[in-house]
């Protein structure tokens, strides 16, 4: 056998070794993708069933709805007017949680305003939810707690700024929208709405008349 006839074995044995690695990893390659696959339609099954059954606590929190439920995103929204009164409906708050199918876990990625930091308190201080159903709805019923304890505060924060005003300790000057939407008729919404123009128009230069 000549040197040039050895050399061309050698190298299609060399490259019918290395087609069949390549081959074999794309196979692996395939079969995780097909296996990810799986798990992400299960996930998506399991998820449906548990929204569409709705057995959880945290489908059955009062004022709490929610505009996405699925195995990648939750939103829910909460507004507190449906089940507090004397707090203005006005308010909605929002909380996001999504997926990393990176980590196989869930983080919260948007925060109501202005209750920060809701992600540290509804998770104890870990910044991964675990990936169960189970979890979840213990995070979503922090989460509401978190916000109702803050509802409650502006409930007593407003009540006490109407008893300041009735006792002449607060100016109608220094009430806002809220205030007046939770304590104040139209009637007397217009006019503080009219006081306050008649100030603005006394602060106002006079008119300087034109010399010819």
């Amino acid at each position: 056998m000549s040197w040039s006839t050895s050399s061309s074995l050698i190298e299609n044995t060399t490259y019918s070794e290395d087609e069949r690695i390549n081959l074999y990893l794309r196979q692996i390659k395939t079969q995780e993708e097909t296996e990810k696959l799986n798990v992400d339609k299960e996930r998506q099954s399991i998820f449906d069933q548990v929204f569409s059954g709705a057995v959880y606590r945290m489908f059955k929190l009062p004022g709490l709805t929610y505009k996405s439920f699925t195995h990648k995103r939750i939103r829910i929204q909460i507004v507190p007017s449906k089940y507090i009164k004397k707090i203005s409906k006005t308010y909605e708050f929002s909380c996001t949680l999504r997926y990393m199918r990176k980590y196989g876990k869930w983080h919260i990625t948007r925060e109501p305003m202005p209750v920060k930091p809701v992600a540290f308190n509804a998770t104890k201080g870990k910044l991964l939810i675990e990936d169960s159903i189970s979890e979840l709805n213990n995070t979503i019923i922090r989460i509401y707690k978190i916000l109702h304890k803050h509802f409650l505060f502006e409930v007593a924060f407003r009540k006490e700024r109407f008893e300041m005003y009735k006792k002449n300790k607060l100016s109608f000057l220094e009430l806002d929208s809220i205030d007046e939407e939770l304590y104040f008729s139209d009637t007397e919404r217009q006019t503080f709405f009219e006081k306050r123009q008649a100030i603005l128009r006394r602060m106002l230069p006079p008119r300087r008349t034109a010399l010819y």
